[in-house]
């Protein structure tokens, strides 16, 4: 049996199920939508079985979806199902038709050999989605966020650090770039001036050493 439900006008999903009607099928155990062609008559063109269509979630088990007795649109553009066994569940677009890329995160150096160390960050994203950008560096060295596609940070300690950018809209998608390494101070390189390798020594011979030093650092 069919359980009539509505035409979608709701704003959560993509606009290609703008208009689009949906009910529910008992005997096939799903809900779907179906696409009515423009102008008197709205001939049916196909359906749907909307719970194959990926980036939605809420939609149960097949079963629950099939004993569908009542359909509502939400005022958030979510729809509402109930089923005969008294469960009632939200379906929600978790995906976007609206895209979100980031095209470029890039250091202007990635290594300093003295301290303290000065990196230039540049941001770049697209999105086919409403407003703005924001942008955000996490610069991996527990100081506050960067904020701006292109912002400078100083790092002040040695070591390899991990910098990523996150991307953000004013519809909550968001995207992260892979990090970017950074080493802030060459590291140190030890090497033994004197003996020279494989000399020889004699037993209570006092052997001095020396070393070559790494500017900035001591040795013991």
């Amino acid at each position: 049996s069919i359980t009539g439900g509505f035409i979608y006008h709701g704003s959560m999903f993509p606009k290609e199920y703008q208009g689009q009607y949906f009910y529910a099928d008992y005997v096939k155990r799903s809900i779907h939508s179906v696409p009515l062609a423009a102008g008197d008559g709205a001939d049916v063109q196909y359906t749907i079985p909307f719970e194959k269509v990926p980036k939605f979630e809420g939609m149960g088990a097949a079963e629950e979806a099939g004993n569908t007795i009542a359909f509502a649109e939400a005022p958030d553009g979510s729809v509402w199902y109930a089923n005969s066994w008294g469960t009632i569940r939200q379906i929600r677009f978790t995906g976007a038709d609206k895209i979100l890329d980031i095209t470029s995160a890039l250091a202007s150096v990635t290594m300093c050999a003295m301290l303290p160390c000065k990196v230039w960050f540049f941001g770049a994203a697209n999105t086919e989605g409403d407003g703005g950008i924001h942008y955000e560096w996490n610069f991996g060295d527990g100081s506050p966020v960067g904020i701006g596609a292109t912002v400078s940070h100083i790092y002040t300690t040695r070591g390899v650090f991990h910098a990523a950018l996150t991307v953000r809209t004013g519809t909550d998608l968001h995207a992260t770039s892979d990090t970017i390494e950074v080493q802030a101070g060459t590291p140190p390189t030890a090497m033994i001036a004197s003996p020279a390798d494989k000399s020889l020594f004699q037993a209570l011979d006092v052997v001095k050493f020396t070393a070559v030093e790494s500017p900035g650092y001591s040795y013991s």
